[in-house]
Parts: C-alpha cells; sequence; structure tokens
C-alpha cells in the first residue's frame, strides 16, 4: 500500500490515458536511444539526485507542475485535442526551472523551443522530446523509476512498441517513493508505486533532467 494517499483524479484504464501520437524521430539521422527503467521498488533508497546539470531550478519546475496540473496556464497553447497536453506539460515545467530554447528548424529532434505562432515537435511530442533530451545532455537515464527525483521525467510505452505514449514530471517524493504530476488526465501527485501496480504491463523510461 502506498504511504501517502494519491491527491489527485486518476484513469481508470489504460484505454483512457493521454497519448501523445507523431510517431518517431528520423529528421537529421537515427536519434538517440533511451533505455527502459526497472519498476521494481528496492529495499534500499535511491541516493540523493544527481543532476544532469547544475544550473536548473527543480523547485521552480515542481512548483510550476503543482500550480498549472489543473488551472492551465493561458500563456500556452493547449493540444488535449490534438494528440495529448501532457509533453507539452512538462515542456513549460522544465522550462520554468531553467531549460532554454534551442533553436532550428521545428521538426527537428534536435531543437527545442515555444513561441506565439509555434513550437517544435519536441515540445509536444513524447518520442521527439526523448530524442531531444538525450542528444542535448539536459537528461540521461535512470535504471529504475524509484530513482527518480525533483523535475525528473517519467515517459511511458503502454503496448511495449517503444514508442513511447505519455509524459509526466515529478513533483514531490516520500519515504523513497516519487509523486508524478501531468496533464491530459489532470493529475496531481499519483505515485509511481499506485502506476507501476496500474500498470503492470507497460514499459517504463526514467529521465533524470
Amino acid at each position: 500500500m502506498d504511504t501517502a494517499e494519491d491527491s489527485g483524479p486518476t484513469s481508470a484504464g489504460a484505454a483512457e490515458e493521454p497519448i501523445d501520437e507523431g510517431g518517431e524521430p528520423e529528421t537529421d539521422g537515427p536519434a538517440p536511444q533511451e533505455t527502459q527503467a526497472g519498476s521494481t521498488q528496492p529495499t534500499v533508497q535511491a541516493q540523493a539526485k544527481v543532476s544532469a546539470t547544475a544550473s536548473y531550478d527543480y523547485t521552480a519546475m515542481a512548483k510550476y507542475a503543482e500550480k498549472h496540473w489543473k488551472n492551465y496556464n493561458s500563456n500556452y497553447r493547449k493540444f488535449n485535442d490534438v494528440g495529448g497536453d501532457c509533453t507539452n506539460f512538462i515542456s513549460q515545467a522544465l522550462r520554468a526551472g531553467g531549460w532554454k530554447n534551442n533553436t532550428g528548424w521545428y521538426k527537428s529532434y534536435k531543437n527545442w523551443w515555444y513561441n506565439s505562432s509555434n513550437q517544435t515537435t519536441s515540445w509536444i511530442n513524447v518520442n521527439y522530446w526523448a530524442s531531444f533530451a538525450l542528444h542535448s545532455d539536459r537528461a540521461y537515464n535512470l535504471d529504475n523509476v524509484y530513482k527518480l527525483g525533483i523535475g525528473d521525467i517519467l515517459q511511458m510505452d503502454f503496448s511495449g512498441n517503444r514508442s513511447k505514449d505519455h509524459s509526466m514530471i515529478t513533483t514531490y517524493k516520500s519515504n523513497g517513493v516519487p509523486y508524478l504530476t501531468y496533464h491530459s488526465t489532470n493529475t496531481y501527485r499519483k505515485s509511481v508505486k499506485s502506476l507501476v501496480a496500474q500498470y503492470p504491463r507497460a514499459t517504463y523510461y526514467a529521465f533524470r533532467t
């Protein structure tokens, strides 16, 4: 049983989960390949977060996500009706914590930006976001979902076809259990433990930011 109750609404099943559609990144050559994370809770708690860079404000990321998980930020466009808003949401939170625009062609996984009229595919698409994060060295993969720290990203592949479907950001951690906040099925602090129990056949990809 979880050490703390989930504080927000959750979905009833995989069929109701939001997905980011759009396919795999291919522009500019083969994209970086992420590695799968284990989902078994370790007997020893993970050590303190060792960040991809020292320049990010992880508290700001979490505060942004927990402020806007339900009350969407009107400064950004919504993508709920065109594939899902979950990756758009984590991109906003990462920007709030210090991720800067990386300019270039909007369809290239090597670029990441948002402006008043357009955004890169990597800003809104789960697979392109992962490719950008690894290519740019703004993130690296963790080998277990329980190692997620504040500001880290968890992505899921519900069907196991290596095309990821959903993005979430870690906004809280208690007794070694990360809690995730995300859009589309707007959810506040859903525990990794309950997520894995709900979707035991899913594939998980954990990203240290």
